[in-house]
């Protein structure tokens, strides 16, 4: 339940061992005899389902890892599902393999190695407010399409979001970079709990009223990929399965908020008592 669609890395152990005619085991498969390589991920023939439309199963950044030895090899392989254009409900893909090496030797059937439960998931910042002498709290939350609607994906406390990839801009009023720049945003990774979690952005200093714009970059790579515009670059966090349709033209976006300090509406009760 915290296996998004294209997302790398989920993973399947098995122990695949090379046999004769007998079904007994061939224990001089290995070394220079052994013609399958444990490493390459197209050798083992996997394939996945159900899919959606527009998935498929795909090899992982990280090869996999195994060795002969005297007929056996014990492979632990990480793959990823892409993630279809449009969101698809949550799927349990179940993984099978049918490996073949050069020689042309091969099982009579595929194999099935394991499920793992898939969501179509977005990243969604909400926009915050609050009095210009208090710091801020920016609510962010991973939500995943149950086939009719957006829903909180409660199971997700593996998402941490690097520092790094927060980045502030489109400044108003009195706020500016010099007032409240980067070093009033966290210090360090936010990790989501049951699928939220809050950014503390401390109030400007000195004071001013205003308003600026919280952008994630979600990418790979460093830049800015929000619908808010050009200028706000930070460090990818390589989270790009949790973009969202934020400003059009598909799933690719990331997720950006607004921010306004000093708001005469505020999300505190104030109370005096006079005696």
């Amino acid at each position: 339940a915290c296996t998004y669609f294209g997302q790398d890395g989920f993973t399947t152990t098995f122990t695949l061992t090379a046999q004769n005619a007998g079904n007994n085991i061939t224990t001089n498969y290995a070394g220079v005899w052994a013609k399958l390589v444990p490493t390459s991920w197209p050798s083992y023939g996997f394939t996945a389902a159900p899919l959606p439309a527009g998935s498929s199963l795909d090899a992982s950044a990280t090869a996999p890892t195994g060795a002969w030895s005297s007929g056996s090899a014990e492979v632990v392989a990480k793959h990823q599902i892409t993630r279809p254009a449009n969101p698809a409900a949550p799927t349990t893909a179940t993984v099978s393999a049918l490996p073949v090496d050069p020689d042309g030797v091969t099982m009579a059937a595929a194999a099935s190695l394991g499920s793992s439960a898939q969501r179509f998931g977005i990243l969604k910042l909400d926009n915050a407010y609050g009095s210009e002498l208090l710091n801020i709290l920016v609510p962010v939350r991973a939500l995943y399409w149950n086939g009719s609607s957006w829903q909180t994906n409660s199971a997700d406390s593996c998402t941490s979001i690097p520092a790094n990839a927060l980045v502030l801009g489109n400044y108003k009023v009195g706020l500016n970079g010099t007032n409240l720049g980067a070093s009033h945003l966290p210090g360090s990774a936010t990790p989501l709990s049951n699928g939220t979690a809050r950014f503390a952005v401390a109030k400007p200093s000195p004071a001013a009223v205003g308003s600026v714009d919280l952008a994630i970059n979600l990418g790979a790579t460093s830049g800015d990929a929000n619908c808010i515009g050009a200028g706000m670059t930070a460090t990818g966090a390589n989270l790009s399965w949790l973009r969202g349709n934020w400003c059009g033209g598909g799933y690719v976006k990331d997720p950006s908020a607004r921010i306004k300090f000093g708001s005469p509406k505020a999300p505190f009760i104030y109370l005096r008592e006079r005696y």
